[in-house]
């Protein structure tokens, strides 16, 4: 990094020294405004990637639930609901680096149509399927008495729904005609070389890099080990890389040449995605597309994935690891929840596809990778028998806070929230009321997670006025702690939300020393409130950046719905 945060490459061959020019999108509009319905062509033909290096890819965010990825830099957009929308661009160039996001605003007006109403309720069909998560029944409707303020709007939405529905017809034509997930098209080369899986003997087993880990390089001047050389540089890499060194916040391009975390997440947003219109909709062909995912991700013998998380964030020429993943791997599988909550939908709804024999291996998989999570051990496993020392290491080692109960921040949020979930799913009720008192609460002396996490803070606002609640300095010690204060805080509050099936009100439990989540939220909220006070920047960018703002936008609604009778703390929320 140099003057002003810019990036500079050092020019061997000249003997001088020139600036990285980053990845820039841009875009027009036309029009900008007018009545639904209402086709605006987009143009981001002014975009340019890195030291104006091509461009590979154009990610279209049109502001009202509908994205795009193409090819080409222009693309156009029918918006039939009236509304103010913020959309946006962003380009990937051919080295895989990604731009910041260019925004416009359509200005769509005119009378709303009463077929299109449905809209409205669409926009929150996620957040509202979040009310009906973390359930145990088989057969049962969901508990929509817990959640009466939900029932009518549930109700109109399921009626408005149909095959015929533009959001529903936009999905069948997308999701539906998807590959089938499958391992063995995971790439064997990159760059012509020969991709390293390390210790794993197959593409079963996930494999990732943890992606804030970069290869060493040395300053060709100083000779000295140099961390703000980008892996995308040419020369100077010190032998192979390794031991790779951690730069936080910053993501290394080479992580994308390991395809499995992609997979992951891919599988996991895709079956949510049919899993809840299913739910709404009754139509068979999600379900069908569902299930035919899941066996192909899950419960195949052949290209399933392995229930275990060993390969996962592996960290080259760690010798502490030694060639397997470290615990930070279990933030990796956040998304496998949404995988427990969507198989719990198609159950719910009764899916022509489920059977018993693919219920009850999508059961044990589940089983077999909650057992792999929460294995205890009697005692340290020797250092010679390498992959039980590893997995103790990864679970309980207390040094260095390696194990994943030594650790306090976002990622234990984040394992609790998946090993609870797991428990209830598979009929372990009790084991996730236990380990949520045993580690979430104080017990005696001893603080658990929440008291950990959020420290008791007074800050004076903007208007002089002076606020007392929770900051997370966990993960403000991070090059981003607003993007992951936000992160943390959504783990939190689905974990509430399961807590309440369990009968547990962690929502409002405050520890002796008056730690809470509710107090958690409040800060954030203060913050979106009074900007310029937040500690720090994000890498380098104030949350009032729109992209940095808006990120608290989805946990502040998710909130909403746990303090449903605090009218301050809804007033707060609407005004966001």
């Amino acid at each position: 990094m140099g003057v002003l945060q810019q990036s500079y490459r050092i020019r061997l061959a000249s003997n001088t020294i020139a600036r990285i020019i980053e990845a820039v999108a841009n875009m027009t509009a036309s029009p900008k405004s007018g009545n639904a319905p209402l086709v605006v062509a987009f143009d981001g033909t002014g975009s340019s990637g890195t030291n104006n290096a091509d461009l590979k890819e154009y990610q279209w965010d049109f502001g009202d639930g509908v994205t795009a990825t193409t090819t080409t830099p222009t693309t156009t957009h029918t918006y039939t609901v009236v509304a103010t929308r913020k959309a946006s661009l962003v380009v990937k160039d051919i080295y895989n680096i990604v731009s910041d996001p260019f925004y416009l605003t359509i200005n769509v007006g005119g009378t709303q149509p009463p077929e299109e109403e449905y809209s409205t309720f669409t926009l929150d069909l996620a957040d509202m399927a979040l009310k009906y998560k973390r359930l145990k029944e088989t057969t049962a409707s969901p508990p929509t008495a817990s959640y009466p303020e939900y029932v009518t709007a549930l109700a109109a939405l399921k009626a408005r729904i149909g095959n015929n529905s533009p959001k529903v017809s936009t999905l069948s034509s997308n999701t539906l005609t998807r590959i089938n997930y499958n391992l063995t098209l995971k790439p064997d080369t990159y760059n012509n070389s020969a991709i390293n899986y390390g210790l794993s003997t197959t593409k079963r087993n996930a494999y990732t890099l943890p992606p804030y880990w970069w290869p060493r390089r040395v300053n060709t001047t100083t000779g000295t080990y140099d961390s703000s050389k980008s892996y995308n540089e040419a020369g100077a890499i010190v032998g192979n890389g390794e031991p790779y060194v951690k730069r936080d916040g910053i993501v290394n391009p080479e992580t994308s040449i390991y395809k499995d975390a992609g997979y992951i997440q891919q599988i996991a947003a895709d079956v949510l995605t049919l899993g809840v219109y299913f739910y709404y909709s009754s139509d068979q062909s999600y379900a069908n597309k569902a299930v035919a995912l899941l066996k192909s991700f899950f419960t195949s013998t052949t290209t399933g994935m392995m229930p275990h998380s060993k390969f996962i964030e592996v960290i080259k020429g760690n010798v502490d690891w030694k060639g397997y993943g470290s615990s930070s791997g279990f933030v990796a599988t956040e998304v496998l929840t949404d995988i427990a909550d969507s198989f719990q939908l198609l159950r719910i709804r009764g899916a022509s596809a489920l059977d018993d024999v693919f219920e009850t291996a999508m059961l044990q998989w589940i089983t077999d990778f909650w057992g792999y999570m929460t294995k205890e051990f009697t005692s340290k496993p020797a250092t010679t028998d390498v992959e039980n020392y590893i997995h103790w290491k990864k679970l309980w080692d207390p040094t260095s806070s390696s194990g994943i109960y030594y650790n306090y921040n976002n990622i234990r949020t984040l394992y609790t929230l998946q090993v609870c979930t797991f428990a209830v799913l598979t009929g372990k009720k009790q084991w996730a009321i236990d380990h949520i008192n045993k580690y979430v609460k104080d017990v005696g002396s001893t603080k658990g997670l929440i008291s950990r996490q959020f420290e008791v803070v007074t800050r004076t606002g903007t208007n002089g006025v002076s606020e007392t609640f929770c900051d997370q300095p966990l993960e403000l010690s991070r090059t981003r702690p607003w993007t992951y204060s936000c992160k943390n805080l959504t783990g939190w509050l689905q974990l509430c939300q399961l807590a309440q099936y369990l009968g547990m009100d962690l929502a409002n439990y405050v520890s002796p020393g008056g730690s809470s989540i509710k107090k958690a939220i409040n800060g954030m909220l203060f913050y979106t409130e009074n900007t310029s006070v937040f500690p720090k920047l994000d890498n380098g960018k104030p949350i009032s950046d729109p992209v940095l703002y808006d990120l608290f936008d989805s946990r502040a609604r998710l909130a909403s719905g746990l303090w449903p009778n605090d009218a301050a703390l809804q007033t707060r929320i609407k005004n966001i």
